[in-house]
């Protein structure tokens, strides 16, 4: 009699065995790592690829920009400052004007190195005022303003002009779902001028 439990018991004892073996070894997923660490890279990749074009990636900062384009062309008034990507580079794209030259200046945003320097005969006779270094500390606060309008939106880019008298700084953004839309502020007064979508 004590022969027929042995079988048994010897089966449930294997069977108990191969289930904890298993249970402890992580869940394989391709040969990609355990599904969790695929899982967690992903979303990563995604938050990366979500922000490629946020121009908070900037190493170098607008301030630095300005002292550069003045290293430059000591002689020049900066008319238009910019911050935007230009064929997935992340720049600064500085214009200014003096004595019937202008210059067009595209500095790489992370180290300033120089893209772009062209000095060429100004046609025009309009002359712009020139923005003064202290002017771009202001904007900052209306770009961030800009991205809190849409939750889940980044800013891609900025240019600063003088317009119809006033200093206009134009924000482009983003949303998650890559939606654009464009706001216009008055750089002096932080007023809305327009929300374009």
């Amino acid at each position: 009699m004590k022969k027929r439990w042995i079988a048994p018991v010897l089966a449930l004892a294997l069977l108990v065995t191969a289930c904890g073996n298993q249970a402890s070894q992580p869940a394989q997923d391709d040969d990609q790592g355990s599904a969790p660490a695929k899982t967690e890279q992903t979303n990563t990749n995604k938050a990366a690829q979500m922000a490629e074009d946020d121009i908070a990636q900037a190493k170098a900062d607008k301030e630095a920009a300005f002292d550069k384009f003045k290293d430059l062309h000591a002689d020049m008034d900066l008319t238009q400052f910019e911050l935007s990507y230009d064929n997935g580079r992340l720049v600064y794209d500085l214009e200014g004007e003096k004595d019937g030259q202008d210059v067009d200046v595209v500095l790489d945003a992370n180290d300033l190195s120089v893209i772009k320097d062209d000095l060429d005969n100004d046609d025009d006779a309009t002359v712009d005022p020139a923005i003064s270094k202290d002017m771009l500390a202001k904007i900052d606060a209306l770009v961030e303003e800009a991205i809190k309008d849409r939750e889940g939106s980044y800013a891609t880019g900025y240019s600063l002009s003088h317009d119809d008298g006033r200093w206009v700084l134009d924000v482009e953004t983003k949303d998650q779902n890559k939606q654009e839309v464009e706001y216009s502020y008055n750089l002096e007064t932080g007023e809305l001028i327009e929300k374009d979508a």
